[in-house]
């Protein structure tokens, strides 16, 4: 007896192990679900890829009870599958009721979509109809008394509607209707009314109308005379978009007003309109090209969500991602190469340390504490090299090491900048005044200031004071009448005049000075008086060191 249960227990231990390993070894990776293959989704047969897994034979048979359970947003097979107008849901989520008929539904042909209506359009068109009015109408004054109208009346009019949204809009219409009395004399009637429409967002749009208006009628005196009720609408129609500009619509109307005499309820009339208009307003989104399937994207960024790394934020191709720089070099983290920490190369890294300031990079440095020289950025041996003694002029410009800022440049001797001993170039301004200052004059044969050269001096000083590193000379000069020496002493002195003006005005004095030219250097002939005065000038010259 004992061997016998020693034996069923032996029994059902390897009936369990067997049980366990059957549950634990991986199915076939075409039957597996899309969330249990490893296998690349091009290994797998493609029709069965494409199904969504409710509908996979192979992955009813082979997924467990758990995950056959889920729905099928859940799976990725599914989501690789999915039309574009199905939108993303995140794991987890149990579709809606509303998720489930619309994705149940059939998508519209494509010839009652192409030309259909869309938000934000205003639309004008042409009214013309027939108005029906009721026997018991109260349109008369009652001091001309009440007639019958004929049976029937032509309508002509205009329509103007405004649709923020394509299946509701507002609309206003007025129309005008010539007719007669039933004992045919002459009555008008007019109608203005405002409303609200709503209808089916398609090509061919069935559409119910509503609103309130005022309904009137003129005519002589001892036919109804004049008088204006109120009256509203109800009304069914049919709208058609031929193109995506010109419509056509055909409307019936229930028209409620006043009724003759007490009690009894409204007067109803019946009118039949048919309208051709224009629509003006953006056009319709372009549906896709039949049997062309769409990946979801859900932050509408063109980033399919099986590729998006940031399925709910919109971002730029490839990754799907918004731009992001987590170290503020202005480079985007997807092509920094150190994107925490703040770089000045194209790949967002910062630039190599250089200690020694030798121009070689420490990594590239064998003597990263010693100013060196290329490749390897150690110095020359002191034997060959001897060091420059402070009072030396290694670059050959007249100024000595220890007052070189740029000791292996030589300084371009411009006038600016001189004793720097860098390369430079006159800044544009400076360069400007050199020669005749334009604007200057002197009161007759003195070397007074006339008001006049207040301007020029005034730009001059500031110009000079914004450029520290320039000296300049000024010189006056005069025409050949009068004898020569009295002309120098009259040019030298307004040539001092200038000067003095100038530092009145902040420029140093020790920047300044000046020189009488009379004379002797003449721009043109003396012959005429155009010439003289040509002669008689000051001039700025700046000074070379």
């Amino acid at each position: 007896m004992r061997g016998l249960r020693r034996r069923a227990w032996l029994s059902a231990t390897a009936w369990l192990l067997a049980s366990d390993l059957a549950s634990a070894a991986p199915a076939p990776d075409d039957a597996m679900p899309p969330r249990e293959s490893e296998a690349p989704r091009s290994s797998t047969p493609p029709v069965e890829d494409a199904m969504p897994p409710r509908e996979s034979a192979a992955y009813r048979s082979a997924a467990p009870p758990r995950e056959r359970a889920m729905p099928p947003r859940e799976s990725k097979g599914y989501r690789s599958a999915a039309v574009a107008r199905e939108s993303p849901m995140p794991p987890g989520a149990t579709p809606s009721r509303r998720d489930r008929r619309r994705r149940a539904r059939r998508p519209l042909p494509a010839w009652l979509t192409t030309v259909a209506p869309t938000d934000q359009s205003v639309e004008l068109a042409a009214l013309i109809g027939a108005w029906l009015p009721a026997y018991a109408h109260e349109l008369y004054d009652g001091r001309a008394g009440w007639r019958p109208l004929a049976r029937g009346f032509a309508e002509l009019g205009a329509r103007v509607a405004y649709f923020p949204v394509r299946w509701m809009g507002f609309e206003f219409d007025g129309v005008g209707m010539p007719g007669q009395s039933r004992d045919h004399r002459r009555v008008t009637l007019g109608s203005f009314r405002g409303g609200l429409v709503l209808r089916l967002p398609w090509r061919i749009a069935p559409l119910l109308s509503g609103g309130v208006g005022a309904l009137g009628a003129s005519s002589a005196s001892d036919v109804v005379g004049d008088d204006v009720d109120a009256a509203f609408h109800v009304g069914v129609g049919l709208q058609v978009f031929v193109t995506r500009v010109l419509h056509v619509r055909v409307d019936g109307r229930d028209v409620l007003s006043h009724r003759r005499g007490v009690g009894g309820g409204p007067a109803h009339h019946g009118e039949v309109l048919a309208s051709i208009g224009l629509r003006f307003g953006p056009r319709a989104a372009a549906a896709p090209a039949p049997g062309v399937t769409t990946l979801p994207d859900g932050d509408l960024d063109r980033v399919p969500d099986a590729l998006d790394r940031c399925p709910r934020e919109a971002g730029v191709p490839p990754y799907g991602c918004p731009p992001r720089d987590r170290d503020g070099d202005g480079i985007d983290d997807t092509r920094d190469r150190c994107a925490d920490i703040p770089g000045t190369d194209a790949q967002g890294c910062p630039a190599p340390v250089d200690d020694d300031g030798d121009g070689v990079a420490d990594p590239l440095d064998r003597c990263p504490l010693q100013i060196g020289v290329a490749p390897d950025g150690c110095p020359v041996a002191a034997e060959t090299t001897p060091p420059e003694p402070p009072e030396g002029d290694g670059d050959g410009d007249g100024i000595a090491r220890r007052d070189d800022r740029c000791p292996t440049q030589r300084e371009s001797r411009n006038g600016y900048d001189d004793a720097d001993g860098c390369p430079d170039e006159m800044p544009a301004e400076v360069a400007e005044l050199e020669g005749v200052l334009t604007g200057i004059s002197f009161k007759g044969q003195t070397a007074e200031l006339t008001a006049e050269s207040r301007a020029t001096l005034t730009r001059v000083a500031d110009v000079l004071q914004r450029n520290p590193g320039v000296r300049c000379e000024i010189v006056g000069h005069t025409d050949d009448r009068g004898s020569a020496s009295a002309n120098r002493r009259l040019s030298s002195a307004r040539a001092e005049r200038v000067v003095t003006a100038l530092v009145e005005r902040g420029v140093p004095a020790e920047r300044l000075q000046s020189r009488g030219a009379g004379p002797d250097e003449p721009l043109a002939s003396n012959a005429s008086a155009q010439g003289r005065a040509t002669n008689r000038r000051v001039e700025l010259a700046i000074l070379h060191e």
